[in-house]
């Protein structure tokens, strides 16, 4: 005679399994759809928001200023040589450690950059 919890479990197996595919695919329904949230926008929007919330808080910001790479900032730098500006010092330092030390406007090496105040961003 077989014990009966001997059948316990692949039955409880089986309930499982069969919970989970229809979880699936009811998930696989709702983005199908359009009914679930598309992750990747989201958080392009936010970070979006939040930087013209930024903006809105400095009386002193001025769009024509802004970085050109992150528009998160006023650009503070001038690239040598091709004496690029529009773009930030967090920025540059990125290209100059991480990447390949190519102005991102024109692709010339960069020698080099210097800060500059936002009264001398005049284009």
């Amino acid at each position: 005679m077989v014990h009966p919890a001997y059948f316990a479990l692949p039955i409880l197996s089986l309930g499982i399994a069969a919970i989970y595919y229809a979880y699936r695919s009811f998930r696989s329904q709702e983005h199908s759809a359009g009914g679930g949230p598309d992750v990747s926008h989201t958080a392009i929007v936010l970070s979006r928001n939040n930087a013209v919330r930024r903006r809105k808080t400095k009386k002193e910001y001025n769009e024509e200023n802004e970085c050109q790479i992150c528009q998160d900032a006023e650009y503070n730098v001038e690239i040598y040589p091709c004496r690029h500006r529009e773009i930030c010092e967090k920025c540059i330092d990125v290209i100059i450690t991480k990447l390949d030390r190519n102005c991102p406007f024109c692709r010339q090496y960069i020698q080099g950059y210097t800060n500059i105040s936002v009264t001398d961003n005049t284009k």
